[in-house]
């Protein structure tokens, strides 16, 4: 009995001395890992130990050195969008004098020519649409401003925003053109009528000219003179100013062919001749009337014109209140 006590007294001695290297199996085998590292470490000489640190120190400073330009980067990008942010902004306020200057310019003249009775060719004073400041900023550079730059981001309506700054933008460059090319075509018209109105005119000029042959007292004279005597008024105006399509037509043309139009008056050569005359005056005249339906074009210009310029400050307000953020991707 002795014997067995003392053998379980050792047995469980040694089992409370070993218990927690068993439990802790996986330690004792990490202690072992690390202990060979550190051993593998000292079996280095120094110059490679050395070449060893440069080379983890090469790549930290590779790594903060690429932090660091990054961040610099970021922050040089972020300026550049607010000063063009900025630049937009003053252009847009500055443009507006221009482009009301120009608005009202072809309004005034859209408004003449709605009732023009001056064969003369209606003057207009274009101005200008300053645009080529904005035009240089590339497209893709809004996109950076105002789409992906900005710390309040509500992408889908920036994005809107912006296009429809962009898409009125590019109608302000296209207009001009577009107008200028419509008002020359109108000038050529203009032109076209007013040397219809010229020659008809000079041969009317020509055939009164015979008056000292005419005799009075025949009825091809009477009509010749009471024909005439509505004309010279016309030419003779006490301020001095060409008579307007209106005085024309409702003073000479329509009288003139209500007396020529009598039965006697066509068997006369120089009477027709007139009458002839006076009807093409009379179609002149109502060429030169459709010429100021142009107008209407011209107006639909104004009205898009407008809109544009609203729409444009509608924009720039819209996005007046959002910054740009501080480091930009």
């Amino acid at each position: 009995m002795g014997e067995k006590y003392i053998f379980k007294w050792a047995n469980d001695s040694i089992n409370e001395v070993f218990k927690p290297l068993w439990l802790n199996d996986t330690t004792y085998h990490l202690s072992n890992h690390i202990n060979a590292e550190v051993s593998w470490y000292e079996t280095l000489d120094l110059s490679t130990k050395i070449s060893l640190i440069s080379l983890v120190i090469s790549i930290l400073t590779f790594f903060a050195g690429f932090i660091i330009s990054e961040f610099i980067r970021r922050h040089n990008k972020s300026h550049n969008l607010k000063q063009y942010k900025q630049f937009i902004n003053e252009w847009v306020e500055k443009s507006n004098a221009t482009l009301i200057d120009y608005i009202n310019s072809l309004e005034t003249f859209s408004n003449k020519i709605k009732t023009n009775t001056d064969l003369n060719i209606a003057p207009w004073r274009s101005g200008i649409i300053h645009l080529s400041e904005i035009n240089k900023i590339p497209l893709e550079k809004f996109s950076d401003i105002y789409i992906f730059g900005l710390s309040k981001k509500i992408e889908n309506e920036n994005r809107k925003q912006i296009m429809n700054f962009l898409y009125q933008i590019e109608y302000l460059n296209k207009a001009p053109t577009l107008i200028m090319e419509v008002y020359n075509k109108y000038c050529e018209n203009n032109q076209r009528v007013m040397d219809e109105w010229n020659t008809y005119y000079m041969q009317l000029l020509d055939l009164f000219g015979s008056t000292k042959t005419i005799n009075p007292q025949t009825i091809e004279g009477s009509v010749f003179l009471e024909i005439y005597k509505l004309f010279i008024p016309l030419i003779n105006t006490s301020d001095g100013e060409y008579a307007g399509t209106d005085k024309w037509k409702n003073e000479f043309v329509i009288p003139a062919i209500n007396i020529l139009t009598r039965k006697e008056c066509s068997d006369f050569s120089i009477l027709a001749q007139i009458m002839i005359l006076v009807r093409n005056l009379n179609i002149v005249i109502i060429k030169h009337d459709k010429l100021n339906n142009y107008s209407r074009v011209f107006d639909s210009y104004v009205e898009n014109l407008k809109k544009a310029q609203l729409i444009i400050n509608n924009s720039m307000s819209y996005f007046d209140g959002k910054e740009i953020r501080h480091f930009c991707i």
